[in-house]
């Protein structure tokens, strides 16, 4: 067994998936490894963070965030500029960061991915006093996201999701935003979108930034102009089979550093979670900070 399996840390949120399966799958893979590991489940938002400061205070051996998109980021986010592997076993809805590196979504295939992992130093995203290892940005993106989390009680995934969203298609205003790329000149924009991309995915197959990695020294900026219904439906499968950098009214950027400057306060988000923030927002990258268990078949 590779030493950073020989104590592990299992952070998992008890509201991802199917708890009790997952809890017994991952239990039994890391049982049969011969792992010393320990198990703890948070009990609310941002108790990620503090359990994995808790999991480096006991020395183990690498921390293993088992949950969707927001657990993982909570759990990276302690990791972040430390020698710590972390490991994943994605149950989320959209699993963007899992996808990129592929991790499989089957529980019982990703824990045994771990068992034979690769160590790799990636890069990691930042906005404002957030990490992001997938995607941040501002726009309707950001306000899906933000409504989505404060539909407390009830019914999560991806049906609710895609009616979430298609309803704020419907009567989301884009805002003028003002755009600077590794201080270069001023671009203005009024567009739907801006999102700054350390991997390709949004996450269920959603690919937003072709071609990003989390392995380049650099983020993927794209800025999409709002689209009439008629070009939505036109070119909606441009989200999936990778081209959306050729649809119309799209600009793309490769930066170290984004400052968006906007007509005022509003929401932004990180790997699908949102906040409120200010009406500038500085997005920057860390290069190499965050130790991650990589399946072996993995390039």
């Amino acid at each position: 067994m590779d030493a950073h399996l020989a104590k592990p840390f299992c952070i998992m949120n008890p509201a991802a998936g199917t708890r009790k399966e997952v809890r017994r799958v991952v239990e039994n893979v890391l049982q049969a490894s011969g792992a010393d590991f320990r198990f703890h489940e948070t009990e609310a938002a941002g108790h990620g963070y503090k359990l994995t400061q808790d999991a480096l205070a006991a020395e183990a051996s690498c921390v293993i965030g088992i949950g969707g998109d927001g657990t993982l980021n909570e759990v990276a986010r302690a990791l972040v500029g430390g020698d710590i592997p972390f490991g994943m076993i994605p149950v989320g809805s959209g699993n963007a960061f899992a996808r990129a590196l592929g991790v499989s979504v089957s529980p019982h295939k990703a824990c045994e991915q771990l068992l034979d992992a690769k160590i790799k130093c990636l890069d990691v995203g930042t906005v404002e006093e957030q990490i992001f290892l997938s995607t941040a940005g501002v726009g309707l993106d950001a306000e899906v996201a933000w409504q989505y989390g404060a539909r407390k009680g009830k019914r999560r995934g991806l049906i609710p999701y895609v009616q979430l969203t298609l309803n704020i298609v419907r009567q989301y205003t884009p805002e003028t935003v003002r755009l600077i790329i590794d201080d270069g000149p001023e671009m203005v924009f009024c567009p739907s979108i801006v999102v700054v991309a350390n991997t390709a995915q949004y996450g269920n197959g959603a690919i937003i930034a072709p071609g990003a990695s989390a392995e380049d020294g650099v983020l993927d900026v794209r800025v999409i102009e709002p689209k009439s219904l008629l070009s939505k439906a036109i070119h909606g499968r441009r989200l999936f089979d990778g081209t959306i950098d050729h649809m119309p009214g799209v600009t793309c950027f490769q930066a170290r550093t984004v400052r968006v400057e906007r007509e005022g306060a509003g929401h932004y988000q990180f790997d699908g979670e949102a906040l409120e923030g200010t009406a500038q927002l500085h997005f920057g990258l860390k290069e190499k900070a965050l130790s991650v268990m990589v399946p072996r078949g993995r390039k």
